[in-house]
């Protein structure tokens, strides 16, 4: 009889627990942008406001638990067709990124046409997770 009982008690925990040997399918956490600012020619001062011609930085401003980022996409569309206009793609070092804040590099030039357009930030991890997107409207004059 005790031999029964032991038996269902071991069938009862194996059945309303996990199994400690099978590998999780974990795909960590996305990472979530805090914040993205935008520049012009070089100054530290935020703007919405470019003209052609103009160079464009961005800072995305970013947390990720897992700190594994692996590219950051920025693109620029027409807020009125959401047409294709710019899109950068930053690949992240390789190693753990704990950094709060990227930028480009090298910046955007506003190549035109003068127009309403919205600037558009997501990242995503190494394991495939996308972040929330970061949108910012941007006027582009002549």
């Amino acid at each position: 009889m005790r031999k029964i009982a032991i038996v269902v008690v071991i069938v009862a925990l194996m059945l309303g627990c996990e199994n400690p040997f099978q590998e999780e399918d974990d795909t960590g956490t996305a990472p979530v942008i805090d914040d993205l600012a935008l520049t012009r020619n070089g100054a530290s001062v935020r703007t919405t406001e470019f003209y052609i011609g103009d160079t464009l930085t961005f800072y995305v401003f970013c947390t990720d638990p897992d700190t594994d980022m692996s590219v950051i996409d920025v693109e620029i569309v027409s807020a009125d067709s959401d047409e294709y206009y710019q899109k950068d793609s930053i690949a992240l070092p390789e190693t753990d990124n704990t950094e709060p804040v990227w930028t480009n590099s090298e910046p955007s030039t506003i190549v035109g046409p003068a127009g309403d357009y919205i600037v558009k930030a997501t990242i995503t991890d190494d394991e495939g997770n996308t972040s929330n997107t970061w949108e910012i409207s941007i006027d582009v004059l002549e």
